[in-house]
């Protein structure tokens, strides 16, 4: 049973519930309550930390030793009023082995890696002593349960690029080289105004992770109202643009750009969506965003090019299956949430306004962008027709690789940007899993040419299959970069992005010097190496800084 008779009691007051009750083999059972003033932080106000020191020390009124360590230590809990149950069990004078040593666990429902704190408990004669606690469960459970969110998270932005590959491969059989060719035009138009949609996702991911739930509610307002304004403005923006991309794309008919314009709003609304959920940490409904944005464009697209095969049908479809994701988002969010302690005062704050943030995520998204795509473009300028072609089969493994570790950084973010304990691991090990992964890659093409080249098209690009592990080289280093890009924006960086900018211009300027296809991957992979070897520099001291200075405030050394 739990007393719940705490009112009036000043901060960090500890509630003796039951004290000495006989536990398993003579041990004994004392239970207290702990105000909680946010996940895995120091309980009290920050001037109390006398109070706290001598409030938080084992009581022992027993006369006996050490506190039970292990599968029998009952856990303590977080109750319905935010404060901490902390149950301590102490060993009859027989069974003391770690007198000094004691165990306690916190068990929350927000979403975050695992922090281990010091802190002290107290004696009944008032002296202290250092003692520790985890709020979370064991490290076993806890690299399940991530396991299992990145397992879920692959699987579905597998299965959201697959679908959209199976539009195009539709499109070009039913349409024909001429149709297709406008059809790809228009979905390339469609792929940067996207860019507002990252940008987007990846500023609600970040305010949400950092708000407590008081703060939720507002960062979800906000972000709402500027996705719907955002989205209309660029569906504007896009139909009174729509005569100059007729002339300069050559579209025949106007429905397609009016398709294109629809598709486009939608899709921001649907990013900010996405990134409410994604900094949630809700990943099984995130999951069913990524699949319905694919399966709804496949289907509905498909089925329109059945009817009529042609850019306008097709991009009326694309238009219509946007509304399968924007609904899974929309009915998502308005069902529970995952409850979240408040944040200490100070972590939940924002280096800008929303729209201020919003525009640097996006600047910093369309850099990558640009980054990412200016090969084919270099290419196209220096190299003959068939060469170009070559290359650009070269770049399909070049794309496949780079966006293969995408769950990671939908996974890490939020951890990223939370700034605790565990954003520089997150920062330092979410690299690491992207490089790891984007190797495997590569020594797999290197291994298996053969295959590689039926990927790429077929025996029509045998010249390039020996080099095409440099492809995928590249696409590793390129997902390395995007991790890291994500990483300042999550920090909130204010000149990474002029980092990319710096990497596209070496490239532009080095390429145009290349005089084959395998030259000009040479240069490729070592510019984009150098990029990602700067922003790396420039952004993994910034995450140790912010750590450092979170552990400050909270008075807990390094571990």
């Amino acid at each position: 049973m739990v007393d719940d008779g705490h009112e009036g009691k000043p901060s960090g007051q500890l509630d003796e519930l039951h004290d000495g009750r006989e536990g398993p083999r003579g041990q004994h059972v004392h239970d207290r309550h702990l105000p909680v003033r946010g996940q895995g932080e120091e309980v009290g106000a920050p001037g109390d930390q006398q109070d706290r020191t001598a409030q938080r020390r084992r009581c022992d009124d027993t006369g006996s030793g050490g506190v039970r360590e292990g599968a029998d230590a009952p856990e303590d809990r977080v109750v319905g009023d935010g404060r901490l149950l902390v149950r301590e069990v102490t060993e009859s004078p027989s069974q003391q082995r770690h007198p000094h040593r004691a165990r306690r666990h916190v068990e929350g429902t927000g979403v975050g890696l695992a922090r281990r704190h010091e802190g002290s408990v107290t004696a009944g004669d008032g002296t202290a002593r250092p003692a520790s606690y985890s709020d979370r469960v064991s490290d076993d459970a806890r690299l399940r349960a991530t396991t299992t969110e990145g397992v879920v998270i692959a699987a579905a932005i597998m299965v959201m690029n697959v679908t959209t590959y199976g539009l195009t491969v539709a499109a070009a059989h039913l349409m024909g080289p001429v149709g297709f060719g406008e059809f790809s035009a228009v979905m390339g138009i469609l792929m940067v105004l996207n860019v507002l949609a990252l940008g987007l996702q990846a500023t609600g991911a970040r305010r949400v992770a950092v708000s407590g739930d008081g703060g939720r509610e507002r960062v979800e307002h906000e972000l709402r109202r500027a996705a719907l304004r955002g989205g209309a403005g660029l569906a504007a923006l896009t139909l009174l643009a729509a005569p100059l991309l007729r002339n300069v794309l050559d579209i025949e008919s106007w429905l397609s750009l009016v398709g294109l314009a629809v598709a486009a709003g939608v899709l921001t609304v649907v990013g900010a969506l996405a990134g409410l959920l994604q900094g949630e940490g809700r990943w099984r409904p995130l999951a069913a965003v990524f699949v319905a944005i694919g399966v709804g464009r496949l289907g509905l697209g498909v089925g329109a090019l059945a009817v009529h095969p042609s850019t306008a049908a097709a991009m009326v479809g694309v238009a219509l299956g946007t509304l399968a994701p924007l609904a899974v988002g929309w009915v998502s969010l308005a069902r529970g949430r995952p409850a979240r302690p408040p944040l200490v005062a100070g972590e939940a704050g924002h280096r800008r306004g929303l729209v201020s943030e919003l525009a640097h995520s996006t600047h910093a998204l369309l850099a990558f962008f640009v980054l990412s795509n200016i090969d084919i473009v270099i290419a196209r300028a220096i190299l003959p027709e068939r060469a170009t072609g070559l290359f650009a089969g070269g770049l399909i493994i070049t794309k496949a690789v780079t966006f293969l570790p995408q769950f990671v950084i939908v996974i890490a973010f939020p951890a990223m940007a939370r700034r605790g304990v565990g954003a520089e691991r997150a920062h330092a090990l979410g690299l690491v899993v992207v490089g790891a992964i984007g190797v495997v890659a590569t020594v797999g093409v290197l291994v298996l040419p053969g295959l590689a080249e039926l990927f790429v098209g077929g025996s029509a690009y045998a010249p390039v299959t020996g080099t095409l592990w440099l492809f995928a080289l590249v696409g590793t280093v390129l997902a390395c970069v995007q991790f890291l890009v994500y990483g300042s924006l999550a920090l909130e960086h204010p000149r990474a992005v002029w980092v990319e900018w710096a990497g596209v211009a070496l490239f532009a300027v080095v390429g145009l010097t290349a005089i084959d296809p395998t030259g000009l991957v040479v240069d490729r992979l070592w510019t984009v190496a150098l990029l990602a070897v700067l922003l790396a520099v420039v952004l993994l001291p910034r995450a140790r800084g912010v750590s450092a200075r979170r552990r400050a405030r909270s008075g807990r050394p390094r571990r």
